[in-house]
C-alpha cells in the first residue's frame, strides 16, 4: 500500500513539474522539448519590484489625498477665500524673495 502511495505522489510531482516546464518554456519562448528551464529567485529583483510597488502605491495615495483636499477647498466658500488669501501671500513672498 505504501509503495502505491509513493508511486502516485511521484507521478503527481512529475506531472506538476511538466506543467511548470510548459509554462516556463512558454514564458521564455523556448520550443525545444529537451531543455529544462530552471528559474531562480533573485532577492535583488524582488527587492526592486517590491520597492517600486511601495513607492507607486504611496504616490497614488498621496495624489488622491491632495486631490481630495483641493476638491474640498474649491467646494466650500470659506476655504476657497482662505486659499486665495494664501495664494496672494505666497505670490507676495516670492516677489520679495526674488527681488523683483
Amino acid at each position: 500500500m505504501k509503495y502505491k502511495q509513493n508511486l502516485v505522489s511521484g507521478i503527481k510531482k512529475e506531472i506538476a513539474f511538466e506543467k511548470e516546464q510548459e509554462i516556463l518554456k512558454e514564458k521564455h519562448h523556448i520550443e525545444n522539448p529537451d531543455i529544462v528551464v530552471i528559474e531562480k529567485n533573485n532577492f535583488f529583483k524582488l527587492f526592486l519590484r517590491t520597492g517600486s510597488r511601495v513607492i507607486r502605491l504611496t504616490a497614488t495615495i498621496l495624489l488622491l489625498v491632495l486631490a481630495a483636499i483641493g476638491l474640498t477647498t474649491i467646494i466650500y466658500p470659506t476655504l476657497r477665500n482662505d486659499f486665495f488669501i494664501i495664494l496672494y501671500d505666497l505670490k507676495d513672498q516670492l516677489i520679495y524673495l526674488l527681488g523683483v
